[in-house]
């Protein structure tokens, strides 16, 4: 989808339903766990990919 099809279906979706505090509060956390899992998984597989090409993973040292 591009993004002005998104922002339309978001514009008609938003104007058809009334959505509480508590609905849009769900549904942030929702997602943002969703982007954590994801970012999770795709991780564990850029790091598969570099042990399976004999590649190091650079750790980074934590900040000060």
């Amino acid at each position: 989808m591009s993004v002005p099809e998104v922002r339309a279906l978001l514009r008609h979706l938003l104007e058809v339903r009334a959505w509480d505090v508590g609905e849009i509060l769900r549904w942030s956390e929702w997602r943002r766990e969703r982007n954590r899992r994801a970012a999770v998984s795709h991780r564990k597989r850029r790091l598969a990919v570099l042990r399976q090409r004999g590649v190091k993973s650079r750790t980074r040292e934590p900040a000060l």
